[in-house]
């Protein structure tokens, strides 16, 4: 005979394991289908901002931005903006409320944005438009264009844009030595890879050349001067005292 004092212990365990397993069940399910970013969001709070959703900085559906406000904020306030990662090739802007809500909540304006998408394009179609420096701009930032890959024309091009609209704008360009291409050079670099073209199935004659990076020259130079940016920087040092001089004597910092 089992003593009382037992029989309610283990007749009842049993149900009890029974719920706890169900729940646990329930919860592994729950997780297992919902993205880590998913859950995250939801954990977001909805009552340190002001959203503005869906801003069009360009003619292309990828080209738009979300703006989280601070709502204690009465001032000036800084501004962050954020393109968030997935190797050109994937992404959604609304997978990262959490990151504009915990800048807002800090007092930080965050500009969460889209971008267009490989194949679509190729880079550095990604950050070159000028419509992303006047959506910066417009915010209250200073949007900056990247101009290491362009050429007078385009860059002229751009500028036209940049000026017309009223706002302040930076413009970046690369100050190095252009490294001399040889075909020894190219051989070199082919068997370096060897072993990583035949691990992923690529071949080498298939691939296409980018665009090479241009240093800041006189023709870069005299497009520039048709325009006033608030701002030119430079990757990589800086140019000739000549040409910072042209520079400079637009103005710009």
């Amino acid at each position: 005979m089992i003593p009382r004092f037992f029989a309610p212990r283990s007749a009842s365990a049993a149900p009890r394991r029974g719920v706890v397993g169900a729940i646990a069940a329930s919860v592994a399910t729950l997780l297992s289908a919902c993205s880590p970013i998913r859950v995250i969001n939801a954990l977001a709070s909805d009552d340190t901002h002001r959203l503005q959703a869906g801003i069009a900085y360009g003619s292309h559906d990828r080209q738009q931005l979300d703006v989280y406000q601070p709502v204690n904020n009465a001032g000036r306030a800084p501004i962050v903006v954020f393109f968030y990662g997935g190797s050109w090739s994937s992404g959604e802007r609304a997978d990262y409320k959490f990151v504009g809500e915990a800048l807002a909540s800090r007092g930080i304006v965050a500009v969460v944005a889209d971008y267009r998408l490989s194949p679509q394009v190729r880079y550095p179609a990604f950050v070159q438009d000028s419509a992303l420096a006047l959506a910066v701009s417009g915010a209250g930032g200073l949007g900056s264009l990247p101009a290491a890959m362009l050429d007078g024309a385009s860059l002229r091009q751009e500028l036209q844009i940049l000026q017309s609209s009223g706002l302040p704008y930076n413009v970046n360009f690369f100050c190095h030595q252009t490294p001399t291409h040889t075909a020894e050079a190219e051989s070199e670099w082919r068997v370096a890879l060897q072993p990583y073209y035949q691990e992923f199935g690529i071949d080498p004659m298939a691939i296409q050349a980018s665009a090479a990076r241009r240093p800041f020259d006189d023709e870069m130079a005299e497009v520039l001067e048709e325009f006033s940016p608030t701002m030119v920087s430079f990757h990589f040092g800086l140019p000739s005292k000549h040409l910072l001089s042209r520079v400079k004597s637009r103005g710009a910092f």
